[in-house]
């Protein structure tokens, strides 16, 4: 007999045994259901902790992100501060504004990198807050 001859004849003796096999009633004590229960919902917790988690180190690393980015620009503005500003005066070369990052701030910026940097001043807290919460 071949190997398909014995697995066929295997799967009938099984279908006929299985068809003399009485049903057994399902357990349906209070305990079992108690417990099942209980693991359901510490499972459903669990769940939702692990993706609370993931969310916050999501929002931690993009805030990270925006944080290294904006600081590089602040650096690389800082280092060209002197080519956009007029020499000998408190203003800046055409074509370039203060940053006003802070009041004192007195890198000249084109208007671009000023409006991110109002943008950016005024999405803080809303970010610290992300972040942290």
């Amino acid at each position: 007999m071949n190997f398909t001859g014995r697995i066929s004849s295997v799967a009938l003796a099984a279908t006929v045994g299985a068809a003399f096999l009485t049903p057994q009633p399902a357990a349906a004590d209070g305990a079992a259901s108690t417990r099942n229960i209980i693991f359901g919902a510490a499972a459903v917790g669990v769940g939702t902790w692990a993706v609370i988690n993931h969310n916050a180190k999501v929002h931690q690393k993009e805030a990270e992100e925006q944080q290294a980015e904006a600081a590089a620009q602040a650096q690389a503005d800082d280092a060209a501060a002197g080519s956009r500003h007029v020499s000998g005066s408190d203003t800046c070369k055409s074509g370039y504004v203060w940053r006003q990052a802070w009041p004192e701030d007195h890198v000249c910026v084109t208007t671009a990198t000023r409006s991110q940097a109002q943008s950016d001043n005024a999405a803080a807290a809303s970010r610290l807050e992300k972040l942290f919460s």
